[in-house]
């Protein structure tokens, strides 16, 4: 999978390239507001590094580290809606998309990205640099409930760690954000993950195989193999419901239902018999059903 470059990663670039001869200072207009400012602190470093404000104050080498740490996760962070796409479409779910919560971020709630999978909403949590998805879970758990009061069309949550070297998650239920009454002690007990905690991509394909499971095709489809193969006595059943539609005339207190009703008999439910038969055989045609079930009821 090709990874987009960071953008502010690539004004420093063409920031260098400025200071070595090669350009003209690069804009900063097409970045957001947040890595415009991250760009403009970066680049107010590096002039004051090179003398070009000898009064600014220096970071200090942990400052750089630790910025350069801060980078590298917010990259890995804007990364997680491609590396989940990809690899649910490689599971055997091509129409996957994940696209970026944007009205979740906008409203200040925890999710950063939507997971759109076999008409599942799955939305994710990310936090950057953490390696223990529990304690991620119990620092943020009145995030992550917010964020399924807040919209109520999600299935399920996506919590993820994203350490250095390893990505883990677990899928949180509505379930699991609230205190539960444990059996057999009827004591209540305090919000747990319940599902296991597992490479994220793992941890998605197999919520939606627990929730939305893949059924094979069935060998024996009706309007395959005709009426004649069922297992089923098309007959009785006709002759089944029409002997409720008599005993319900004989019910009748009088009126067009009793008169009409009580007089259905063997050769009407052949009829629709044959009726049933055509329709299971595939020769099935509305209209024409309709008309043959007013023609019945005329006669009778």
């Amino acid at each position: 999978m090709t990874e987009r470059r960071d953008p502010v990663e690539e004004v420093l670039d063409s920031f260098f390239d400025h200071l070595e001869g090669g350009g003209a200072e690069p804009s900063l207009d097409h970045l957001t507001p947040d890595e415009r400012a991250e760009a403009e602190q970066l680049i107010g470093s590096i002039k004051a590094a090179r003398g070009v404000d000898p009064s600014a104050s220096r970071p200090s080498i942990a400052a750089l580290i630790a910025r350069g740490d801060e980078r590298t996760r917010q990259s890995s962070a804007r990364s997680v809606g491609e590396y989940l796409e990809a690899g649910l479409r490689g599971a055997g779910h091509p129409a996957a998309a994940v696209e970026g919560d944007t009205t979740a971020m906008a409203a200040g709630f925890a999710s950063r990205y939507v997971v759109h999978v076999r008409g599942l909403r799955v939305r994710v949590i990310v936090e950057a640099g953490a390696t223990d998805v529990d304690a991620v879970y119990a620092e943020r758990l009145s995030a992550i409930a917010a964020v399924f009061g807040a919209f109520p069309d999600t299935n399920a949550a996506l919590l993820m760690a994203l350490g250095d070297a390893v990505w883990s998650a677990a899928i949180i239920d509505r379930d699991d954000v609230v205190p539960a009454v444990e059996t057999p002690s009827g004591q209540l007990r305090a919000p747990r993950i319940r599902r296991p905690i597992c490479e994220p991509v793992d941890a998605c394909l197999a919520y939606v195989s627990e929730v939305m499971p893949t059924f094979e095709a069935f060998d024996h489809v009706a309007s395959r193999v005709g009426s004649d193969a069922l297992l089923v006595d098309v007959a009785g059943l006709a002759a089944q419901a029409l002997d409720e539609v008599v005993a319900a005339g004989h019910r009748a207190t009088g009126g067009v239902k009793q008169s009409t009703w009580i007089g259905i008999g063997p050769a009407e439910a052949d009829q629709v018999a044959d009726e049933l038969r055509r329709a299971i055989d595939g020769d099935f045609d509305e209209a024409r059903l309709r008309a043959r079930i007013e023609e019945l009821s005329g006669a009778a």
